[in-house]
């Protein structure tokens, strides 16, 4: 889901299997996520301590999913000296599970996307060893589904968003 909202929407109408969040999630809003058992995306740490704050008395870690910044500039952990000093202290917090990472790509040429999961596997490499374990990965959403783009960081999970309306992908 896009939204807290959204995903909160899906909890009500009964919905108990895994739901994510693909936007950040407000401060005002973890303890919600927490306890409904969302799957929240991480793209900062700050992010990550009011969540693990507010799930500091459930049973049980929160799964989250680390958004990595390869290029649209929108969301995303930077891949920075101090992003992943960050994603290091990230991997120390009790109480949260690194369930995925992943990454939008931006790019529309082939070689734009190819540059773009190029960085995401560096960057994957970086977070799967401050974790010290591969967490699932993905990076394709509805326009790279639709050009059929190949890559091994794009076979675990995918995202297919606008496709699922029939939606024809920009």
């Amino acid at each position: 889901m896009a939204t807290v909202q959204e995903a909160c929407l899906l909890r009500d109408a009964g919905l108990r299997v895994p739901v994510s969040v693909l936007s950040p999630i407000p401060s005002a809003a973890a303890r919600e996520v927490a306890s409904r058992r969302l799957r929240p995306s991480l793209s900062c740490l700050a992010a990550a301590r009011d969540l693990r704050r507010a799930a500091r008395d459930l049973p049980g870690p929160v799964l989250a999913h680390v958004e990595l910044d390869t290029g649209l500039g929108r969301y995303g952990w930077p891949l920075t000296p101090a992003g992943l000093d960050q994603l290091q202290q990230l991997a120390a917090l009790d109480g949260l599970t690194v369930a995925s990472v992943y990454t939008h790509l931006s790019g529309t040429s082939r070689a734009e996307l190819a540059a773009q999961l190029a960085l995401f596997e560096q960057g994957y490499a970086k977070v799967a060893a401050a974790l010290g374990r591969r967490p699932r990965r993905h990076a394709l959403a509805s326009s790279a589904l639709a050009a059929q783009l190949r890559h091994p960081a794009t076979t675990q999970l995918v995202r297919p968003g606008a496709l699922l309306y029939g939606l024809a992908p920009c």
